[in-house]
């Protein structure tokens, strides 16, 4: 996750760091985004199986609440 927060695309605000939050049966994650278009499976709803991963980051906006989402790769 970046620890530059940027600026407001919309009114120039300050942007928080912070990410969207999925629920599920077994608990609570960050949201991910995955490649390509949904595609149905009989067991898990839908299949990710080989597709790329990546955590979503947000950033929220102090001043008017626009939320930006970016899913960046991974740093080494």
């Amino acid at each position: 996750m970046s620890k530059v927060s940027p600026v407001c695309g919309q009114c120039g605000g300050t942007m928080e760091d912070g990410f969207i939050l999925d629920r599920t049966e077994g608990g609570a994650f960050p949201s991910t985004w995955v490649e390509g278009k949904p595609q149905p499976s009989f067991w898990r709803g839908t299949n990710i199986t080989g597709k790329e991963r990546l955590t979503v980051q947000a950033f929220r906006c102090l001043k008017c609440g626009r939320i930006d989402l970016y899913a960046h790769e991974p740093r080494e």
